[in-house]
């Protein structure tokens, strides 16, 4: 089935690690192209975050596959919980400034069932101050949060393979000359 990987999920989440450190390109590179992709991933505008992600990570010179790699955090079965926490994000920061009416979690699901592309396009601008506002502001926040963590790991991570990496083929080289220098000996 295309909802659930064919071995597991943990199988699944470090075929996608291995990709994202064999990007052959800088740390900061690889680094900022996949924190974009999660700060994409973070927004409710669901279908545009690889072309966002993308986008913006060739504007900044990022590594465009870390940012679609990145984008994976939003799929049909994380989609939900993000809008609905960008949701409570968004309204939570808007109470400081005055009156925010809140439209219960429930309501906002029942809003997207069922519903088409340019159905629910059309809901969204009807309910800009509501529900799009605090969603939009609270996908920036959470994305901007998770961006930063995925930024740190991904730097850390790149760089230790890439150095682990470089170690690996000087050590080969190294022996290589050896070898060669033991068999011009010999003849």
């Amino acid at each position: 089935m295309w909802l659930w990987p064919r071995r597991s999920f943990s199988r699944s989440l470090k075929y996608y690690g291995k990709r994202l450190l064999r990007i052959s390109a800088t740390p900061h590179q690889v680094a900022l192209g996949f924190a974009i992709g999660v700060l994409a991933a973070s927004s409710p505008l669901f279908g545009l975050h690889i072309i966002l992600a993308g986008l913006v990570t060739w504007l900044l010179r990022g590594n465009v596959a870390a940012a679609i790699l990145g984008t994976m955090l939003s799929n049909p079965l994380t989609f939900l919980p993000i809008v609905m926490l960008d949701y409570k994000l968004g309204h939570f920061c808007f109470s400081f400034f005055g009156n925010a009416d809140e439209i219960p979690l429930a309501e906002i699901r029942a809003m997207f069932e069922g519903l088409s592309v340019s159905q629910a396009w059309g809901i969204l601008l009807e309910a800009w101050d509501t529900v799009m506002k605090p969603i939009l502001f609270g996908g920036l926040i959470l994305g901007l949060f998770l961006g930063s963590l995925a930024y740190i790991c991904a730097y850390r991570a790149t760089a230790r393979f890439q150095k682990h990496r470089q170690e690996k083929m000087a050590e080969k080289v190294r022996v290589r000359l050896e070898k060669e220098e033991k068999q011009g000996a010999w003849q």
